[in-house]
């Protein structure tokens, strides 16, 4: 057995070595992994699981909600007017009978916008109309939305019998260009285009009744208007009105992420890149910064050196493809706060506490120290020791004074566990 002993010992040394060497061949791999835009809003569009780089969809994205509230739009009317803007929101009626109209049921008031089929045509010269409203708001390529709204009281055709009466649909769209007809015009059914997401069709319900409805949207580029269409159901005559009941809620989740910190002291400069399913993406992108910020070299490439230039804050603006700020990050700028405590044990209960997160502070730096909400100590160290008794709680906190300003407070709590006698 001795005799094989060295034998053993090399194999074992060959195979340890080349594991090692494929564990930090991947890490690299890991490390130097990039994306490009076009790779991003593939995934994005496809939900993104994708084996080959083990990511998916960010389950805490960037999020946005704005709710457009129909009881502003009280007294709208597209036969009075084709156009109404309210809260920076604008409402354009596309085509056919659009109008806003308040209905009490059941003892609720329900502010209704009316998408009407109604004055369709004559019966001896076939053909319908639809009814259509566009919404004007900043669709961002990249973004995906939920669109919520209540469809409901759907009226059938009046005047005829249950057995042909054609309930309307609604149709829901992004677009760039809405066509709009004159006032109150008739118009033949407009069937949504505008973009290479498919037109989103619900079926009406039976009048009275109502159902929650839910559009999801991933915008392939940059878009303008929600555009949202009642049609009938089939040729022929379709006296009727799709109903859409008190708001709709839009829900923004942007996948894209601008990486780097989220503070800067008054003349430092930090640099800021692109992500997607925390991967770099190696685009070119155009930068552009608000406030007391400033671009330090140039606004074009995957990444941008920004510069804090007073205090006050500002944002970091991204865009591409001719599609303005699709991402943005807000930045706060001066004395920059410590962002954690690491606590470690002293002995007979005092515990130090080590500040963490502020970076390089320049000399004159002072620390105002809090226990409870109260200031017992300002030193020039970023540490310092405290006494807690067994199994009790308390809330330690930490201002940085700077030569330029005074940082805001971090606080954290600390339970000191009885392991000690």
């Amino acid at each position: 057995m001795k005799q094989y002993l060295p034998i053993i010992l090399s194999l074992a040394l060959i195979f340890s070595c080349s594991k090692k060497d494929a564990v930090e061949k991947g890490n690299e791999l890991t490390q130097d992994k990039t994306i490009t835009f076009d790779q991003a809003m593939s995934m994005i569009k496809s939900g993104a699981n994708t084996e080959a780089l083990n990511v998916a969809l960010s389950a805490m994205p960037n999020m946005k909600t704005t709710t457009i509230d129909f009881q502003s739009l009280q007294g709208y009317d597209a036969c009075a007017t084709s156009e109404k803007t309210v809260n920076d929101i604008i409402f354009k009626s596309t085509q056919g009978f659009s109008k806003l109209r308040v209905n009490n049921y059941n003892t609720k008031t329900l502010y209704i916008l009316s998408l009407s089929t109604s004055h369709a045509y004559s019966e001896s010269a076939p053909g319908s109309y639809g009814s259509g409203m566009s919404i004007k708001y900043p669709f961002k390529q990249g973004s995906i939305y939920k669109i919520k709204t209540t469809f409901g009281g759907t009226d059938y055709e009046w005047g005829q019998t249950k057995d042909i009466r054609r309930y309307p649909t609604l149709q829901a769209r992004l677009t760039n260009n809405p066509t709009t007809t004159s006032i109150c015009a008739n118009s033949a059914p407009i069937n949504l285009t505008g973009s290479s997401e498919p037109t989103q069709v619900f079926p009406a319900i039976a009048k009275d009744a109502a159902k929650a409805v839910e559009l999801l949207f991933t915008a392939d580029k940059c878009y303008d208007y929600l555009w949202l269409s009642a049609l009938p159901n089939t040729s022929g005559k379709s006296n009727s009105t799709a109903e859409l009941w008190n708001n709709i809620v839009i829900e923004e989740q942007n996948q894209f992420a601008v990486a780097g910190p989220d503070n800067l002291d008054v003349n430092e400069q930090q640099t800021y890149s692109v992500e997607a399913f925390s991967l770099p993406i190696n685009s070119s992108f155009t930068w552009s910064v608000s406030g007391n910020l400033q671009i330090v070299g140039s606004n074009l490439g995957p990444t941008v050196i920004i510069k804090s230039t007073a205090t006050g804050g500002g944002t970091i603006y991204v865009s591409i493809n001719g599609c303005t700020n699709i991402i943005s990050k807000t930045l706060s700028t001066g004395p920059r706060p410590v962002t954690s405590f690491n606590f470690s044990k002293n002995g007979h209960g005092v515990i130090l506490v080590t500040t963490s997160g502020q970076g390089t502070v320049p000399t004159g730096t002072k620390y105002k120290w809090y226990l409870n909400n109260n200031l017992v100590a300002t030193e020039t160290f970023g540490r310092r020791g405290f006494t807690i008794n067994c199994g009790a709680t308390a809330k330690i906190g930490v201002e940085v004074v700077y030569p330029y300003g005074t940082s805001a407070r971090y606080t954290e709590s600390y339970t000191n566990i009885c392991d000690e006698l």
